[in-house]
C-alpha cells in the first residue's frame, strides 16, 4: 500500500483542520477496503514521543479523513511529524509515508 507524497503543511494552534489522505495499492489500484486508519503525531525528530493520535474516517474507496479540533492542538507549537497508519481488510498494517506540519501559536486577541 502506498500514499501520495505528503507536502509540509501548517496551521494555527487551537483551530480546526481537516486532513485527507489518499492511498492506493503498489500496482496503482484505488479500491482498497480499509477497516481502520489513524494518524499519529510526534515532535519533529522525536519518534518515541507521541503527542496526538487521531482515528480516521473512511470517506471514499481510497481516502480517509482526520479532523484536528481546537482541543487537539491547543498548547502545541513547532514542527511535528505525522504518520498515517492503515490496516487493510486482510489485516495488513502499513505506515506508507510521513509528513510534517508546522503548528504556530495563535496571536492573543480580545474577544469580539
Amino acid at each position: 500500500m502506498a500514499m501520495c507524497f505528503l507536502p509540509e503543511d501548517s496551521m494555527i494552534a487551537g483551530t480546526k483542520k481537516i486532513m485527507d489522505f489518499e492511498y492506493y495499492t503498489e500496482e496503482g489500484g484505488t479500491t482498497i477496503t480499509l477497516p481502520y486508519a489513524k494518524v499519529v503525531f510526534c515532535p519533529y525528530g522525536e519518534y518515541s514521543k507521541t503527542v496526538l493520535e487521531k482515528i480516521g474516517t473512511i470517506i471514499d474507496s481510497n481516502v480517509f479523513r482526520i479532523i484536528l479540533t481546537q482541543a487537539d492542538t491547543n498548547g502545541l507549537s513547532g514542527v511535528y511529524t505525522f504518520q498515517p497508519i492503515v490496516i487493510d481488510s486482510s489485516g495488513y498494517r502499513c505506515r506508507p509515508t510521513e509528513g510534517n506540519i508546522v503548528i504556530t501559536p495563535a496571536i492573543s486577541a480580545s474577544q469580539f
